[in-house]
């Protein structure tokens, strides 16, 4: 696993891209392959959907003063999500991300609401429980390339498994935000997922 620390800049992206084929442009797998002889079936080019997901950032608590006019059920980001949002921006700048999705929750929309600026693009919102859909959604719309999905503690696993990469340890509820994990997806159905961290370290003793 490789540890990224937030004051490393732009060094990050440089690991992602050398080590993630992020479009199908800089996958080494990328060449048509040759008609047989004996068939008039197109050859099949390999193509790969890069995924990152995130949990929300760090949210307010009644005692915050973020928290201010919101409900228990649909809180804001606090400073330290603020904050925490602000360099996954920064860590995905130049990542050539091409769709961002969220959960409709106002933490998850909040946590990809800079880099959605920064880019330009309309965060596209999806049910949180409804996992098979958005990996079907993402399959038929996004494939060959990069996306960014915010989610919760229970459903990034989920989604992660839900695109054949396979299980990974649960995700803390209580303080555990740091994780960037990075799916890759290639046409055939198999996937791996690598986990990254970013922003601030998340502690145990840390909580949101």
């Amino acid at each position: 696993m490789l540890r990224i620390l937030k004051d490393h800049g732009n060094f990050f992206v440089s690991i992602v891209i050398a080590v993630m084929p992020l479009c199908a442009a800089c996958s080494g797998d990328t060449t048509t392959r040759a008609i047989p002889k004996d068939t008039s079936e197109p050859a099949v080019q390999a193509v790969t959907t890069t995924v990152f997901l995130v949990r929300h950032a760090e949210k307010a608590g009644p005692s915050d003063p973020e928290f201010v006019g919101a409900s228990d059920s649909d809180p804001p980001l606090n400073t330290s999500g603020l904050a925490r949002a602000r360099e996954l921006a920064r860590t995905l700048g130049d990542a050539n991300v091409t769709a961002i999705y969220s959960s409709p929750y106002e933490r998850t929309r909040a946590t990809v609401r800079p880099l959605a600026a920064q880019l330009g693009f309309e965060t596209r919102e999806h049910p949180a429980a409804d996992i098979i859909g958005l990996v079907g959604l993402i399959e038929a719309n996004n494939r060959g390339g990069v996306v960014l999905i915010a989610g919760h503690s229970n459903t990034v696993p989920a989604l992660i498994e839900a695109f054949g990469a396979g299980q990974v340890p649960p995700i803390e509820e209580a303080w555990e935000y740091d994780n960037l994990y990075i799916v890759t997806v290639e046409i055939a159905g198999r996937a791996r997922v690598n986990k990254l961290k970013y922003g601030a370290l998340s502690s145990p003793g840390d909580s949101s």
